[in-house]
């Protein structure tokens, strides 16, 4: 067995008087907070440093989500001016996505189309379609509704689960409808818009949230409820339209979804094989023109 004498037994007077101070110094010690919104100080010019461009999309993103949009958009013209930011892909495409958000709030349509033809040169990611939804809005509100339907076809092809995507391209050939747009067209290939088809979307989107519902409990499961009302609904009118249409099950036997998927999906352009083309050739009936 060892045997250690216990230092404290050697201590002169002056030794334990300054171990006692340090020992209350430690206790007072208050550690270095962040002040609130620290970043709201700071300016970026042209040939501003990495450090402080980044803290300056704080300042935009503060902006932006206190709704004062002209000043956000000020600020994110500003970022995309700097050097720093000039070979970052990642942080340019945010920049150019937040430039058209802001225009497509304040109303400047024109100019959010502008800003998303080099996003598309930017985006990488065959897997995101969020470039696909936002190019969706910018063409709709500019009345480009064709474009608007093959960016909401592209952004289903890349995710074919998500029941909010489906009833997004339902909204879109409605307009299309309203301007006696009867076909939609991907590589000169046409496809009539039918009622049949129209019912089939919703039908897919219903059968989606039903599979989401699986195994949820009351609580989660009623976050489903606005879609799956408004999936309801949509379907009552075009089964007002198309009577015959209401014998129609969504069965999930039958769920093209499941059977006709295969390997990733571009979120680039459409092909006469893609997912959705081959979906819509198959619910859509009278369909060549």
């Amino acid at each position: 067995m060892e045997f250690s004498f216990e230092d404290s037994l050697f201590e002169t007077k002056s030794d334990k008087d300054e171990r006692k101070k340090k020992i209350e110094s430690q206790s007072k010690y208050v550690p270095k907070q962040c002040i609130y919104e620290w970043f709201c100080e700071t300016s970026v010019r042209e040939d501003s440093s990495l450090e402080d461009c980044i803290a300056f999309t704080h300042t935009a993103d503060l902006a932006y989500f206190r709704q004062q949009y002209e000043e956000a958009l000020k600020k994110y013209k500003q970022l995309l001016e700097c050097k720093v930011f000039k070979g970052n892909n990642p942080i340019k495409r945010e920049l150019h996505e937040n430039v058209i958000r802001c225009c497509l709030k304040l109303g400047k349509n024109n100019e959010a189309l502008e800003y998303l033809e080099p996003l598309f040169i930017l985006h990488g990611n065959n897997n995101d379609c969020s470039i696909n939804i936002l190019a969706c809005s910018v063409y709709n509100v500019n009345g480009l509704l064709e474009k608007a339907v093959y960016q909401a076809m592209i952004a289903v092809n890349v995710n074919q689960m998500h029941p909010k995507l489906w009833l997004n391209l339902f909204d879109i050939l409605l307009l299309l409808l309203g301007h006696n747009e009867a076909y939609v067209e991907v590589e000169n290939e046409k496809c009539s818009i039918t009622d049949e088809l129209m019912f089939s979307l919703l039908a897919q989107a219903k059968f989606l949230v039903n599979e989401s519902l699986r195994g949820l409990n009351n609580e989660k499961a009623s976050q489903y409820k606005p879609i799956y009302e408004e999936i309801e609904e949509k379907m009552n009118l075009v089964v007002a339209r198309s009577p015959s249409l209401n014998k129609i099950s969504v069965d999930e036997t039958d769920c093209p979804v499941l059977n006709v998927h295969e390997g990733i999906q571009s979120n680039q352009s459409l092909s006469l094989d893609s997912f959705i083309w081959t979906w819509f050739k198959k619910n859509a009936k009278d369909r060549n023109l």
